[in-house]
C-alpha cells in the first residue's frame, strides 16, 4: 500500500475507456445514411481513412468522406461533413453512463487526473472538448506517437501512478517499459478479462468499481 503523503495520480485513455467509441462510430455512420451511405460501407472503409505510418495513427473525416464517395457518387462531401460534425458536438451523449461519477469520485479525493489520447489531434481534442471531459482533467495529451512514448517523458517524476487503457498491447507495453506505472484494463473495449489476468493486472467493467479499488489501493 502507498503512503497518504504520496501524490495521487491517474493516467487515463479516452476511447473504449471512458467514451464509448463503439456507439459514438455507430451514430457517425448512421449520420450518413440518409445519403446512401449504409453502415457495413462505412465500417469497410474506416480503416482506409486512417493513416498509420511509424508508429502514428490518425484518422481523417475528410479523406473516409473521399473513400465514400468513390461507392456513392452523388454524396454531398459539404453537407456529409456538416452531418459528422453534429454528432462530434454531441460527444457528451457518448459518455458510459458512469464516467463523470467515476471522475467526480476521484476528484473529490484530491486526484490529479491525465488524459492520454491517441489520433488525430484536431479530431480527438473535439471529442474531449465537446464531451465536457476537459473540465475533470489538470492536463489533456493527444498524440499520434505510441503512448508509451509520451508516457516514459510524462513520469519522469513520477513514483507510482495508475494508468487506465482497453488496449491490450498498450497496457503491455507499459508493463514493460514503465514499470512505475500500475495498468488496469479497462474492459468492453480491445481488451479482454483472459488478456489482463495473463498480464497479471486488475480488469474492470464498471469505473465505479475501478474508482472503488483505486482509493483502497492508496490508503
Amino acid at each position: 500500500m502507498r503512503k497518504k503523503t504520496f501524490n495521487k495520480e491517474v493516467i487515463l485513455d479516452l476511447d473504449y475507456t471512458l467514451f464509448d467509441t463503439a456507439r459514438f462510430k455507430q451514430a457517425l455512420a448512421q449520420s450518413l445514411n440518409k445519403f446512401g451511405v449504409k453502415a457495413d460501407m462505412y465500417f469497410k472503409t474506416y480503416p482506409l481513412a486512417v493513416v498509420k505510418h511509424n508508429g502514428q495513427y490518425s484518422y481523417s473525416i475528410n479523406r473516409h468522406l473521399h473513400l465514400l464517395k468513390k461507392q456513392v457518387i452523388n454524396l454531398p462531401i459539404l453537407k456529409s461533413h456538416k452531418q459528422i460534425n453534429n454528432v462530434v458536438a454531441h460527444s457528451y451523449l457518448y459518455l458510459y453512463p458512469d464516467t463523470i461519477a467515476f471522475l467526480k469520485l476521484l476528484h473529490k479525493h484530491n486526484f490529479k487526473l491525465i488524459l492520454v489520447t491517441r489520433g488525430n489531434k484536431i479530431f480527438q481534442r473535439r471529442k474531449v472538448n465537446n464531451s465536457g471531459l476537459s473540465e475533470y482533467f489538470n492536463k489533456v495529451v493527444t498524440l499520434n506517437d505510441l503512448k508509451v512514448i509520451v508516457l516514459k517523458k510524462l513520469t519522469k517524476r513520477f513514483d507510482q501512478v495508475f494508468f487506465v487503457s482497453d488496449y491490450e498491447e498498450e497496457l503491455r507495453q507499459v508493463k514493460h517499459d514503465l514499470p512505475q506505472l500500475l495498468p488496469i484494463m479497462k474492459l468492453n473495449g480491445h481488451g479482454t478479462l483472459s488478456q489482463a489476468r495473463k498480464m497479471k493486472i486488475p480488469a474492470f467493467s464498471s469505473l465505479a468499481e475501478m474508482g472503488e479499488f483505486i482509493l483502497q489501493y492508496y490508503k
